[in-house]
């Protein structure tokens, strides 16, 4: 059974009001084009799911939850699909050694989020809800309140997961542990927020497997 390291699920405190890749990120990934280009997709794609600019009044627009959902299913898409990306840059640059796949990882988080796009497509379609929540923007030493909604997949338990054939490679209370911590974490701080970190952190994998 593949271990799962807890530890290595981030201990959220802030929130990303800019969604990107690290600038040094982005220049160590250069030589592999196509799997950068995957992850700012799905960077893209989740900037989308919690953006708050088309509220009004707190009213969201006809259809606009369900744009969100399609926009989580790309997010995901384009995350999964790192992997084969990896491969045709490893083939291009003419090296010779296995794809790190997102399964060869032991965070939780990385685990969690590649297995929401098995829900996805095998499963269930993900159903987004919010709330509001007050953060507080720091601004050139300044701290300035602001109220904003927080998206979360409302259809989602600790035990949804167990369905998909891949649950067989993990300890069930294991695979139930990591999905509550990603659905706690999903509810202060909104999914796009651990889309986000999910392909921050399987780049900075790529970059330390190849030594980018």
């Amino acid at each position: 059974m593949n271990n799962i390291d807890f530890n290595k699920f981030p201990n959220i405190n802030r929130g990303y009001i800019l969604f990107s890749l690290d600038e040094d990120v982005v220049m160590q990934l250069m030589k592999f084009p196509q799997t950068l280009a995957r992850a700012q997709g799905s960077i893209i794609f989740a900037a989308a799911v919690g953006s708050n600019n088309k509220i009004t009044d707190g009213v969201e627009p006809p259809n606009e939850t369900r744009n969100r959902e399609s926009n989580l299913r790309a997010s995901l898409a384009e995350f999964v699909s790192m992997e084969e990306a990896i491969q045709r840059d490893l083939l291009n640059n003419g090296i010779n050694k296995n794809t790190h796949k997102i399964s060869d990882s032991s965070n939780p988080l990385l685990l969690v989020t590649r297995e929401l796009r098995n829900f996805e497509i095998h499963l269930n379609s993900g159903t987004l809800s919010a709330k509001q929540k007050d953060f507080i923007w720091v601004l050139n030493g300044k701290e300035i309140p602001y109220a904003g909604n927080v998206w979360y997949l409302d259809n989602l338990n600790d035990s949804s997961l167990l369905q998909l054939k891949n649950a067989q490679f993990y300890d069930p209370n294991d695979l139930k542990r990591a999905t509550n911590m990603f659905l706690n974490a999903q509810k202060n701080w909104g999914i796009s927020q651990l889309m986000l970190r999910a392909v921050k952190m399987y780049c900075d994998e790529i970059i330390a497997t190849y030594e980018l």
